[in-house]
């Protein structure tokens, strides 16, 4: 069996995807079928690239994983009360 060889990919290279997505408006997956890469990967670069943008997104997305998390398993709350105002405006 052969050993994968693991890509590596240029900073101008993850920067022209994102742009695809970001700028472009073409889908991840469609975008990421262009550049033969896996939609995966080019949504973690999209996601490290707008959280680097604005680092106050990433905090929030702890609040709502830590709030959602909460809510699922506390059966009391309703429908209404399982996201938190500020997490998801």
């Amino acid at each position: 069996m052969e050993k994968s060889i693991r890509r590596k990919f240029s900073d101008e290279f993850k920067e022209e995807a994102v742009k695809r997505v970001t700028e472009q408006e073409y889908k991840i997956i469609e975008a990421a079928w262009n550049l033969g890469i896996h939609a995966t990967q080019l949504r973690r670069w999209v996601k490290d690239k707008t959280t680097e943008a604005n680092p106050s997104t990433a905090s929030m997305g702890q609040k709502c994983q830590k709030v959602c998390r909460h809510t699922a398993r506390t059966p009391s709350f309703s429908a209404d009360d399982q996201w938190a105002p500020d997490c998801h405006p």
